[in-house]
């Protein structure tokens, strides 16, 4: 349903650019620093994960 989604209430986002893409230096970058400004790459998201999508940043702890 729209406007219910992590996605809907600006805590996720979906990014490109080289992050869409596990090994890149701006994936590795972003594992690396994002989280010092509350964003993550969920472990479901993350290779070998539930659903991989190197692309899905959250924002806060919304595990």
């Amino acid at each position: 349903m729209p406007g219910t989604s992590n996605h809907g209430w600006g805590l996720a986002l979906d990014l490109g650019g080289g992050i869409q893409d596990y090994g890149t230096a701006q994936y590795e970058w972003m594992r690396a620093n994002a989280p010092a400004f509350g964003f993550d790459n969920p472990e479901w998201a993350r290779a070998g994960g539930s659903k991989n999508e190197p692309w899905h940043w959250e924002y806060g702890d919304l595990s």
